[in-house]
């Protein structure tokens, strides 16, 4: 496992070393879709070997670049455009909503951020009175979410782009005396 922490620079030497390790197969997630399809192009496809893109659609393509051996797309603009869609319909009258997301600068927030634009459009009963980021860590989520409802103690909805952040998420809303999916919604 080569981990290049969410870094397009870091990524391309991790994927050089990959590639030079030769091994049969790669399963490559772009930290970014931009550099990730000029990794692919240059360092990748050039090995014959098979590579399969998770999470970040690249090299223009909205969900399969050709010559891939698959993709798994996990989170997307579509995936997050029905995501937010399906919690901001679940608000009966106004609605305060809180976010957290991952890191500011990648395609990922970038879609996020954008997802939440939209629903906050077609739902104009519903407040986004948060959005930060918390760099999928549930110690970041935690601690935002806690100062969130802080300032913001009748938040009906929290939303958070990933399972693990949701931890910290559930955590900030029992730590404020409220029930989870009682008190406030949380979707994830």
């Amino acid at each position: 496992i080569f981990d290049a922490n969410f870094s397009p620079a870091t990524q391309a030497k991790v994927v050089e070393n990959a590639v030079t390790e030769g091994f049969d197969g790669y399963l490559f997630g772009p930290a970014a879709a931009q550099p990730g399809c000029g990794l692919w192009e240059r360092l990748l496809k050039p090995t014959g070997k098979p590579v399969v893109s998770i999470d970040i659609a690249m090299c223009g393509d909205a969900d399969y670049t050709p010559g891939l051996a698959a993709t798994l797309t996990m989170q997307g603009p579509a995936h997050f455009d029905e995501f937010l869609d399906n919690a901001f319909a679940s608000c009966e009258g106004e609605c305060k909503v809180a976010a957290v997301g991952g890191f500011v600068g990648s395609d990922l927030f970038t879609y996020w951020e954008e997802a939440i634009d939209k629903a906050a459009e077609k739902y104009p009963n519903v407040t986004v009175v948060v959005d930060e980021p918390a760099n999928f860590d549930p110690r970041i989520a935690l601690k935002k979410i806690q100062d969130a409802l802080l300032v913001h103690p009748d938040i009906d909805i929290i939303i958070s782009s990933w399972d693990d952040m949701t931890r910290g998420v559930e955590q900030a809303v029992v730590s404020a005396g409220k029930v989870p999916g009682e008190d406030v919604k949380i979707f994830s």
